[in-house]
């Protein structure tokens, strides 16, 4: 919290706020224990020729498959409690991050971001992914917290 600027801070602590308040919620504890209840939102944002970096990556995805990926997705507790909640996969050597939007439902994308250590543990530990892949990703740069 030293880095950010004086101003921000309030916005960044009501921020926060609202993130512990919505992870706390019947709803997101429902969608985490029962995943086909998640909703993909393909957004225009995601699709289409005027994508691209970190905002507005295109989804290679259709939406059904968008939707099978995001009821896999994992969560890590330890990371949203700084940053936005995300639900991270990984299909056909890619990785996905879905992000909770202002109509309830998900959208997503793919990123080259490593998902959080809590995630890639939960993948491997389930098969997800090899050691080898494991070991690699958690070399990645701008890794998530």
């Amino acid at each position: 919290m030293n880095q950010i600027p004086a101003s921000v801070r309030p916005q960044t602590v009501a921020i926060r706020e609202e993130v512990r308040a919505f992870l706390h919620s019947t709803r997101w504890i429902d969608e985490l224990e029962v995943p086909f209840k998640r909703q993909y939102h393909h957004y225009s944002k995601h699709t289409g020729a005027h994508c691209s970096g970190r905002t507005g990556t295109k989804m290679d995805l259709t939406p059904s498959e968008a939707t099978e990926v995001l009821r896999k997705a994992e969560f890590s507790e330890k990371a949203a409690a700084n940053t936005v909640p995300s639900l991270w996969a990984f299909k056909d050597g890619k990785i996905y991050r879905f992000m909770r939007d202002a109509t309830e439902s998900w959208h997503g994308y793919p990123t080259v971001e490593a998902p959080p250590t809590e995630v890639l543990r939960k993948w491997r530990s389930s098969g997800v992914i090899t050691k080898a892949a494991y070991m690699k990703l958690l070399q990645l740069p701008q890794r998530a917290k």
